[in-house]
């Protein structure tokens, strides 16, 4: 997926989006999901604090991170997300498993780069955050919640515990 949209006004910017995904499943039971996407500001009002951020927070992309002020302000954003998942009644056996709710465990790795532009109070900065855990998720009618165990990798803070409720499509 490729986009490429533009704000005219009292603000001139211009938001470009690359987003490509790829399902590989080595058996019936196994999925591998790669991901990588990159979005850019571009214009001379990139800066401007009227401009809603890219990201509310690093959460979204980086699981294990919940703040981060580059991130937070960031005109470009680079992501690769890897996990492999399968049902977790591959452990459980069918006959357990056909009756539980529908969930995959999974294993993850995530890594974001993010640049902030330079304002009149900050210098230009860049800033990259990885992680790397396990976790399940959970279809609820469409609801999915999501329970991880992230590693943060790049500032080596930890396991952090980290639910996640996203919308399915």
């Amino acid at each position: 997926r490729a986009s490429i949209g533009t704000t005219v006004g009292d603000l001139m910017i211009t938001t470009a989006n690359g987003d490509y995904r790829r399902y590989f499943a080595p058996t019936d039971r196994l999925t591998i999901a790669g991901r990588v996407q990159q979005v850019s500001r571009l214009g001379r009002d990139v800066a401007d604090p009227r401009v809603l951020p890219l990201i509310w927070s690093p959460r979204e992309i980086v699981r294990g991170y919940t703040r981060d002020s580059v991130a937070e302000r960031a005109s470009q954003l680079s992501v690769a997300n890897l996990e492999a998942r399968t049902p977790l009644a591959s452990f459980v056996g069918r006959a357990v498993g056909d009756r539980l709710l529908p969930v995959d465990v999974f294993a993850f790795s995530d890594w974001a780069r993010f640049v902030a532009p330079r304002t009149l109070a900050l210098e230009a900065a860049s800033r990259q955050l990885w992680s790397a855990g396990v976790g399940a998720r959970l279809n609820a009618a469409g609801f999915i919640f999501e329970f991880n165990a992230a590693r943060q990798l790049t500032n080596g803070t930890g396991w952090h515990f980290v639910v996640n409720f996203r919308p399915g499509f």
